[in-house]
């Protein structure tokens, strides 16, 4: 009876593993938006499971490069530069015996991604409107829209709901609190909210000059170089080189 149920029992094993080599090529049957939303699901997952572990090693050894740095290229990844930039800073700041070669890490590399999420930051700045939810077109919400927005992630994040948690939870806590309450202090004022609008649409217009301007930079300067040496010597400007000579126009 014994080796009949081994039989069967490597039986159904090579029968299950022709079953999985079978379906290993076959294709999903789920439409491609959703795999890609799936996809982009589980990584999301993974990087805020990565942020909660970085938090637990963190509330062992507050001075851990190796979890602050992991825990600021995943705030980068997400989006968070200015987690990502605090994290980046106390990890440098960490005594020299906390640093060692097997980690894989060094000062220098280090300080290079501090310095690129630090352009990142100054180049996209803390959105009021992001910080409350209300995505990218918050601008067109409403005063009730924003009221609403605050006291359900006040509630969320308030530091009386986040004592059962671990130090460097809380302390996260704590800090996206002051970004709620401070984006509701700005938004919640018309006047506030107006200015904040108006610098907003500001760096947005600046931003975009300055991507404008280095794509026909070279070629603008270019087309200018090549005129001047197409034009002749006796012509002391462009108006009267063109006057002079028709094609040019």
């Amino acid at each position: 009876k014994l080796q009949l149920h081994q039989r069967r029992a490597e039986k159904l094993k090579v029968q299950f593993e022709e079953d999985e080599a079978a379906a290993a090529d076959a294709m999903d049957p789920s439409p491609p938006y959703q795999q890609q939303a799936a996809h982009e699901c589980s990584g999301k997952w993974a990087l805020h499971q990565a942020i909660e572990d970085a938090c637990m090693a963190l509330d062992r050894d507050p001075h851990c490069p190796v979890a602050l740095v992991s825990r600021a290229r995943s705030y980068v990844e997400i989006g968070d530069l200015s987690e990502g930039v605090a994290d980046y800073e106390r990890a440098l700041a960490a005594p020299e015996d906390k640093w060692s070669a097997r980690d894989g890490l060094s000062s220098s590399a280090v300080k290079s991604e501090m310095r690129e999420a630090q352009r990142k930051l100054e180049a996209n700045p803390v959105d009021h409107y992001k910080v409350l939810g209300l995505g990218t077109e918050g601008s067109a919400a409403t005063d009730s829209d924003i009221k609403r927005a605050y006291r359900k992630l006040a509630m969320k994040y308030h530091p009386d709901k986040q004592s059962h948690l671990g130090r460097e939870v809380r302390e996260r806590m704590e800090r996206r609190f002051k970004q709620i309450s401070e984006a509701n202090s700005v938004l919640s004022d018309p006047t506030e909210r107006r200015m904040y609008d108006l610098k907003k649409a500001r760096q947005g217009y600046r931003s975009a000059g300055s991507r404008w301007g280095s794509f026909g930079g070279s070629s603008a300067s270019a087309s200018a170089s090549a005129s001047a040496r197409t034009r002749p010597s006796g012509y002391g400007s462009y108006s009267s080189y063109a006057n002079a000579n028709p094609y040019a126009r």
